[in-house]
C-alpha cells in the first residue's frame, strides 16, 4: 500500500498508545508486531474476510486448515475451575459434527450459546482420531453475520496474549477512519477515470469496513492495480535503461559457434533452433539485452545457452555462467570443457573453494573465455577484462539485485534460464523487464517419465522394484522434504533403513554436508558405486545422471507442484524410461491426494507451472528475493490478466512522457516507488 502520511494527516504519525482501548501494554505488543504508529495500523489490510459464503462443510476440512464453517450448537458443557472454566460445544452441519473448545472462559460466555443457535466460526482446525476440533475460534451468531463482511487481520501470539482481538481491532480502525482526513491520491486521475477505479481514501475505507461485496471488490481491484502499476513501472524503467546502455557490445556467431554446433552429437530440435535465433537476434541489437529462456525440464536449455556463449566469445567477449550450487557448477564445467575446450575456448571454474589468485588473474587478463561458478562470481573482487554475457541458470534462486549488479556494472548482456516453465501472464508479472524466449519440445533421445501415486503402505513393494532396477545398472533417487526426523519423510531415517535392505548400495546427500563430502557422495552415485541416493530437494536443479531412472518422493504432499516436476525431471533423461513414484500418507479422496493425482496425470510443465502459481498465489513468488518488495497483498496476475495488461500499458505511457518521473502528477508515484520497494537500489537501478 502507498504511504498514507501527509501534511493533512499528522494525526496518523502519532503512537498507537493514544488510541482508546490501547494503553501501554497493548501499545508495546503492537510495536513488537510492527505497528508503532496509527498509520501502521491503517496500512495493514485484513488478511481475509469472513462471510456466510466463505463457509465450507465440516467434512471437507482437513487437519491444520484455517477454515470457516456455518454450524448449529447441539450441546454444551461448562466445567468450572475457580472463577473461570472450560467451555465445550458440540456443533454440527449437514455433513459432520465437530467440537469447539474455549479454555479458561468466563461463566457469562457459556450463557451466550443456546442449543440450536446458528454460529459462523473460523479458525485453525485439528483433525485426528478424536474427530474434528476447533480451539478458541472466532465466531459470530448467524443473525449478526447474515450480511456482514468481517475483516480478519494478521495477528501474533503477543497480541492474542494482551487480548487485542479482531473485534477490538476493527472497532479502533473504524474510529481512525472517521477521524482522519482524505489522503491525497498518488495515482493520476486520468488513469483512475480510464479504468473506473475508486479514489484512494474511499478504497481504504471500503477495504477495512466494506458495506458489501461490491465495494470490497472495487477497493481490492484498486489496490491490486496500484501494486501492478508500481511493479510494471520498475520493469519498464529498468528495460529502458538497458536499451540505452551504450557499453554493451553486439554478439555475432563465428568459428567457435559453428564448430560447436557441428561437433554436437545430436541435431538441435526445432524449438532449440527457434529459441537460439531469437536470442542471437536480441544480442546483436543495440543496447544491453535482458533475456529469459523458459523451457520444460530436459528441453535442452543448457545447449542453447552454451551456443549463445560461444557466439559471445567469437565477438571477443567473456562469458560468466552462474549456477545455484557447487554440484551443478562442477557438472556444467565438465560438460562445457569437454565440448568447447577442444575447439579452442578456455574454460574456468570459480566457486568459494576454487577462487585462487591465479584464476582471478587469468580472468582479469582475458585468458579465460567462459567462467562457470556459483554466486561467488558475483563478488566485487572478481574482475573481468571484457565481460559481455552473463548467463544465470535457475535464475529464481538468485535475488533481483544479484542478477542485475554484475551485468549493469560490466555493461553485459543477460540471459536467464528457467526450468520452471512460465506462462506469459506470469512472465509479465515476474519478469516484465525481460524479453521472453520459450523453448518447447524435447530432444529425441529423451525417453520420458511415468508417474505413479502410491500410499505409504506400498513402500515395501516400491523397494522391491528399485532392487530390480539397480541390478541392471540403473540409479535411484529417494527424495525427502527434510534431513532429520524419526519417520520416512527424513533423509537420515530412510538412509538408515535402506542400508539394512541394500547394504553397501546406498548413499546419503543433503545440504548441510561439507562440499568435499557432497562431491564424493555424488561421484559414488554417478559411477554406480552407490546406486541408491537418499537425499533432499538438493538434487532438484540441474543434476543430470543419464543412468538415473527412478525417483521416489517421500511425503510428496509437502512439495510444491513445480518442485515435484523439477524432481521428476531428474530421471528419464536418456534412452531408458523413467519412473517417478509419489508416496504419501494422505487419504485417498483428500485434497492433498487429489492434488498429487492431478500432477501424476500430466507431464506438461507449462500446465503444472500455471497450476502451481495459482495454488501458491503469485504474491508468494514476488518476494524480496525476486523483486525487492514484500509479497503482493492484492494482485493475483494469473487471474487479473486484464488489470495486469492495463498496468503495463500505463507504465509504458508514464515512462514515455516522463522518464525521470519529474512531473507533478507523477510525484506520488515516485514517492510510492521508494516507499513500497524497501530495497531502494532496485528502483535506483531503473531511474
Amino acid at each position: 500500500m502507498w504511504e498514507i502520511i501527509s501534511s493533512q494527516n499528522r494525526y496518523l504519525t502519532q503512537k498507537t498508545s493514544i488510541l482508546p482501548g490501547i494503553g501501554s501494554v497493548r501499545a508495546d505488543a503492537l510495536s513488537a508486531a510492527g505497528f508503532d504508529t496509527i498509520a501502521d495500523l491503517i496500512a495493514c489490510p485484513p488478511r481475509k474476510y469472513i462471510h456466510r459464503k466463505t463457509a465450507i462443510p465440516l467434512s471437507e476440512i482437513e487437519d491444520g486448515d484455517d477454515a470457516t464453517a456455518l454450524v448449529r450448537v447441539v450441546e454444551k458443557d461448562y466445567i468450572r475451575k475457580g472463577k473461570r472454566g472450560n467451555l465445550r460445544l458440540l456443533v454440527k452441519d449437514e455433513s459432520e459434527e465437530a467440537v469447539v473448545l474455549f479454555f479458561n472462559a468466563p461463566r457469562w460466555m457459556s450463557g451466550k450459546f443456546s442449543r440450536g443457535a446458528e454460529l459462523l466460526i473460523w479458525g485453525k482446525a485439528k483433525r485426528d482420531g478424536l474427530g474434528l476440533r476447533f480451539a478458541h475460534p472466532d465466531f459470530e451468531f448467524s443473525s449478526e453475520s447474515e450480511k456482514k463482511l468481517i475483516p480478519v487481520y494478521p495477528n501474533s501470539k503477543r497480541l492474542v496474549d494482551v487480548r487485542f482481538g479482531q473485534k477490538l481491532r476493527s472497532k479502533i480502525i473504524l474510529g481512525i477512519l472517521d477521524k482522519m482526513a482524505n489522503i491525497p491520491d498518488p495515482v493520476p486521475e486520468v488513469i483512475l477515470d480510464d479504468l473506473g477505479l475508486p479514489r484512494f481514501s474511499k478504497a481504504l475505507r471500503d477495504l477495512h469496513a466494506p458495506a458489501d461485496l461490491k465495494s470490497l471488490e472495487s477497493a481490492k481491484r484498486r489496490f491490486a492495480f496500484d501494486e501492478l502499476l508500481l511493479l510494471q513501472l520498475v520493469f519498464t524503467l529498468r528495460k529502458k535503461r538497458a536499451c540505452e546502455d551504450t557499453q554493451a557490445r553486439p554478439v555475432k556467431p563465428g568459428t567457435l559457434f559453428a564448430g560447436l554446433k557441428s561437433a554436437l552429437p545430436f541435431k538441435l530440435t526445432d524449438g532449440q533452433n527457434r529459441a537460439l535465433a531469437g536470442i542471437l537476434e536480441s544480442l546483436n541489437s543495440p543496447g544491453r539485452s535482458m533475456l529469459l529462456l523458459s523451457g520444460d525440464v530436459g528441453s535442452g536449455k543448457t545447449v542453447v545457452a552454451l551456443l549463445a556463449a560461444c557466439a559471445a566469445v567469437d565477438s571477443g567477449l567473456q562469458v560468466a555462467l552462474i549456477v545455484p550450487s557447487l554440484l551443478v557448477a562442477r557438472q556444467h564445467a565438465d560438460f562445457v570443457a569437454d565440448i568447447a575446450k577442444p575447439l579452442g575456448a578456455e574454460i574456468g571454474l570459480l566457486t568459494g573453494e576454487s577462487g585462487s589468485p591465479e584464476l582471478i588473474k587469468r580472468l582479469l587478463s582475458g585468458k579465460i573465455d567462459i567462467i562457470i561458478g556459483t554466486q561467488a562470481l558475483l563478488s566485487p573482487k572478481v574482475k573481468f577484462k571484457n565481460l559481455g554475457l552473463v548467463i544465470i541458470d535457475e535464475q529464481h534462486r538468485f535475488g533481483v539485485k544479484q542478477r542485475l549488479t554484475l551485468p549493469e556494472r560490466e555493461g553485459a548482456h543477460t540471459l536467464l534460464l528457467s526450468a520452471t516453465p512460465i506462462p506469459r501472464t506470469a512472465a509479465l508479472a515476474l519478469y516484465g523487464d525481460l524479453d521472453l524466449q520459450v523453448l518447447r519440445g524435447f530432444p529425441g533421445i529423451r525417453a520420458g517419465v511415468k508417474t505413479y501415486l502410491r500410499d505409504e503402505s506400498s513402500r515395501p513393494a516400491v523397494w522391491d522394484f528399485i532392487g530390480e532396477r539397480i541390478k541392471t545398472g540403473e540409479r535411484v533417487f529417494i527424495v525427502h522434504p527434510r534431513v532429520e526426523g524419526d519417520d520416512f519423510s527424513a533423509a537420515t531415517f530412510c538412509f538408515e533403513n535402506l542400508q539394512k535392505r541394500f547394504p553397501g548400495k546406498t548413499a546419503l546427500l543433503h545440504g548441510t554436508m561439507a562440499e568435499t563430502e557432497k562431491n564424493r557422495v555424488f561421484a559414488d552415485f554417478r559411477t554406480g558405486k552407490s546406486p541408491i541416493l537418499a537425499t533432499t530437494s538438493l538434487i532438484e536443479i540441474g543434476v543430470d545422471v543419464p543412468e538415473a531412472t527412478v525417483v521416489i518422493i517421500e511425503s510428496a504432499e509437502k512439495f510444491g507442484l513445480a518442485q515435484l516436476h523439477q524432481i521428476r525431471g531428474r530421471v528419464g533423461r536418456a534412452d531408458r524410461p523413467g519412473y517417478c513414484i509419489l508416496l504419501t500418507g494422505k487419504e485417498k479422496g483428500s485434497r492433498s491426494w487429489n492434488r498429487l493425482k492431478t500432477f501424476s496425470e500430466t507431464n506438461d510443465g507449462f500446465e503444472i507451472a500455471k497450476q502451481d502459481l495459482i495454488e501458491r498465489r503469485e504474491g508468494e513468488i514476488l518476494s524480496l528475493s525476486q523483486v525487492g518488495k514484500p509479497d503482493l497483498d492484492f494482485a493475483d496476475p494469473l487471474r487479473m490478466t486484464e488489470l495486469l495488461e492495463n498496468a503495463r500499458i500505463w507504465a509504458g505511457k508514464i515512462v514515455l512522457s516522463d522518464p525521470e518521473l519529474n512531473l507533478k502528477e507523477n510525484s506520488g508515484i515516485l514517492r510510492g516507488l521508494y516507499y513500497i520497494y524497501s530495497n531502494t537500489q532496485i528502483v535506483e537501478s531503473a531511474i
